[in-house]
């Protein structure tokens, strides 16, 4: 299967090499937008801001295949998700300016004022420390969701998803 089928087709199995393939292209993309994030001036960091709502897609696709592959529902991606979003969400809470983002919200004169926020929120949020912090969860959350799923066992039958994925795949044509 080519790299657009396990990034942008829902159907069928993968076995564990196609998905760390997958892996490692949605890695790679949230790893090199979320530097250019950091270091560009705007409206580079917007334009991949707007690409990262577009990300559980492929997500998806890739995880649901290789749940596919080992008998199980694509469903159980909705679990890895929300745990994808709690990661994000701790790393931001443990940001060293939060305490200071969050004290502004409670002030009414800076909570009112955007411009304010927005100069506060970029100020604290779109740093090279940042930038590393949400690397290292997003590498990291990849990194065990990612074992965890690609050691399900595949199930040696036809299922419902389609034959057997061989135990080496080829490579992405």
């Amino acid at each position: 299967m080519g790299i657009t089928g396990v990034l942008f087709n829902p159907n069928g199995r993968i076995a564990p090499n196609d998905f760390w393939r997958g892996i490692i292209v949605l890695v790679g993309y949230l790893i090199v937008s979320n530097v250019l994030t950091a270091f560009l001036p705007p409206p580079v960091p917007s334009i991949f801001g707007l690409l990262f709502y577009l990300l559980p897609y492929p997500y998806l696709c890739v995880f649901g295949k290789r749940l596919h592959d080992s008998g199980r529902s694509a469903w159980w991606f909705v679990l890895i998700f929300f745990a994808f979003i709690a990661t994000l969400m701790i790393t931001v809470m443990t940001l060293p300016g939060w305490s200071d983002v969050m004290k502004a919200f409670e002030d009414p004169n800076v909570a009112t004022d955007q411009q304010a926020m927005n100069e506060l929120m970029q100020e604290t949020f779109s740093t090279p420390r940042v930038a590393i912090q949400f690397m290292g969860a997003i590498f990291g959350f990849n990194l065990v969701a990612g074992y965890l799923v690609a050691r399900l066992p595949s199930n040696p039958e036809t299922n419902q998803h389609g034959p057997p994925t061989q135990s080496v795949s080829g490579t992405f044509s």
